[in-house]
């Protein structure tokens, strides 16, 4: 791949990802590092998979404390319930 940067010509650089799509000569659209802009990364590598999945495992976290909290406040560890058919008395 060659591109040019601020009137600096890049040539036979390799890109990080591959598509099928890509045709010789098309132009791509590229993130370029202003600190290092050997290393472009194409546009369509930046995907919203990993935000996804970071968002799934956020909400199985939260249905796991959502499960822990209902289970001990229904345990009523600490204010046992008070029903008759649960207090005993002395003989």
């Amino acid at each position: 791949m060659s591109y040019t940067y601020k009137g600096t010509d890049y040539s036979n650089i390799l890109l990080r990802s591959y598509s099928s799509t890509w045709k010789i000569g098309q132009s791509l659209a590229l993130f370029i590092n202003p600190a290092d802009p050997s290393n472009p990364i194409a546009a369509e590598e930046q995907t919203v998979f990993p935000f996804v999945l970071m968002g799934f495992g956020g909400f199985l976290i939260l249905l796991w404390i959502g499960a822990f909290l209902t289970n001990f406040i229904n345990a009523r560890t600490w204010w046992p319930l008070s029903r008759p058919e649960y207090q005993s008395q002395a003989a």
